[in-house]
Order: C-alpha cells, then structure tokens, then sequence
C-alpha cells in the first residue's frame, strides 16, 4: 500500500512539472525589447542600442589647479576611430578621494556626425553624459553621492527610415558611522531610470514591429550594520528593499502593450 501512493504522488509530481515546463517553453513570444533582448541587461552604444562595454577604450584625464581647492580638467579618450572619440571638461571643489565635490561633462561620440564613412546615420541631437559626485569625511562620518544622466538624443539611419531615441537617470547615495573596532552602520540608496525608443520614420505604417519602447526602473534601500567577529570574520545585519519594474510597448501589439514586474525583497 505504502509503495502504491508512494508511485502515485512521484507520477503526479513528474506530471505536473512536465507540464509547467512544457508551457512555459511553448509559450509563444508576444512583445520584442527595444533591442530585441529576451531578459533585463545593461545597455550598449552600437547601432541599435547604447552604452558599450570599452574595455580597451579609456578616458585620459589632465588636470589643472590654479589654486589648492580648484582643478580644471580637460578629458579626452584616444581612438582610431574619430566616430567613436569621446572629449569633454570637469570641475572639482576641493580633492579626491574624499572632501570633494565634482561635475563633469562628457560629449560621447563628437565626431560622429562629421567622421561616419560607413553609413548615412548621425545623431540629432548629440549624446552627452553629465556625472556630478561628491564625497565627505568628518569625525566618524563618511558620505558619498553620484548623479549620472544621459541626455535625450537620436540616432537617425535614413536608409532604414529608423530613428533610435535614449535618456537615463542613475543615481547613488551612501552614508556611514564607523564606531567602535571597525563597526560599521550606514544607509546606501540606489535608483535609475532607462528609457529607450525605436520608431520608423514614414508615418503610413501605424503598426509597424520597429516601432517600440522599452523602459526599466529601479530603486533600492538598504540598512546596515557590520560588526567584525574576528580579523579574518565579519557579521552583518541589514533590511534591504528593492523595486524593479521594466515596460515594454510595441505598435503593432497594442493588446499587450506594456508589462511590467515589481519585486521587493527584506533580508
């Protein structure tokens, strides 16, 4: 008997997991990502999408103070290929790492429009990175704030009649009091919001596949206190709260236009 119910539940669990799998891998596609994505991952700068991985491209910083507390800088990024040159300033109160406040601005791709051999797509108008941060130390107190935003620009490719459209918002926040041996209390924040559009430039297709957007959203909080057990061990203590939401609409699926996921999360 114990053996018969035994065989009978294992065939009612094995039933309903191939059934799950079975749906959700004949489950058929209804809304494409902006860049024909099928899960939520960083942006890129190419032809599609934006902000590329550099790993062998980087910024080269000159910097000049005419007194103790004031450095100018000119910013430029060495490139073969003039499209691709980034070239931009900063100002910077007081000095790094801590004790500072910073803005920089950042024109990506400046030559874009003048040095595109390859193709008739230009930008209207240019990509341009603003990065404002700061940080502080005083008495037991630690703090450090970043604010990066990319502001709204088009890429224009006139053979495809196609037009790409990006902005976003990311910004940070931590603040510390270290007491104690090495303890550690503090309160970090952290949101960002990517918008990113693609759209046919003839107005006669009204639903057309290429015309969709796509836009995620994120915040998160987190209350923490660390307390070192050993010199090789730490505990931690913490509350974390996180929201992430990511939106898709498509002309030509105006039933499922948008979806969207929330999830929150207490550790």
């Amino acid at each position: 008997m114990f053996f018969s119910r035994l065989h009978q539940l294992s065939t009612f669990v094995l039933s309903i997991t191939v059934c799950c799998v079975l749906s959700v891998a004949t489950r058929p596609s209804s809304v494409r990502a902006y860049d024909d994505a099928s899960v939520i991952s960083h942006s890129y700068l190419k032809q599609e999408e934006f902000y590329e991985i550099k790993p062998f491209r980087y910024i080269v910083e000159v910097e000049w103070r005419a007194v103790e507390l004031i450095g100018l800088s000119f910013l430029g990024m060495p490139e073969y290929d003039k499209r691709k040159a980034d070239q931009g300033g900063s100002i910077t109160l007081g000095k790094r790492p801590w004790n500072y406040i910073r803005f920089q601005q950042l024109l990506q791709d400046l030559y874009y429009n003048e040095k595109n051999f390859y193709d008739t797509s230009y930008y209207s108008p240019h990509p341009v990175e603003n990065n404002l941060e700061g940080a502080f130390s005083w008495n037991n107190w630690r703090g450090r704030f970043i604010y990066v935003q990319d502001t709204p620009f088009k890429q224009v490719f006139p053979e495809q009649e196609l037009t790409v459209s990006y902005e976003s918002k990311d910004n940070s926040a931590m603040l510390d009091y270290h007491f104690g041996e090495q303890q550690i209390a503090g309160l970090s924040w952290r949101s960002f919001d990517i918008q990113k559009r693609r759209e046919t430039i003839n107005p006669s297709e009204s639903s057309s596949p290429d015309d969709r957007e796509q836009q995620l959203l994120y915040s998160s909080a987190d209350l923490y206190w660390l307390h070192p057990l050993n010199s090789e061990f730490h505990g931690t203590i913490g509350l974390r709260e996180c929201t992430l939401c990511c939106r898709h609409r498509q002309s030509d699926r105006l039933s499922e236009s948008w979806q969207g996921r929330q999830s929150k999360q207490q550790t």
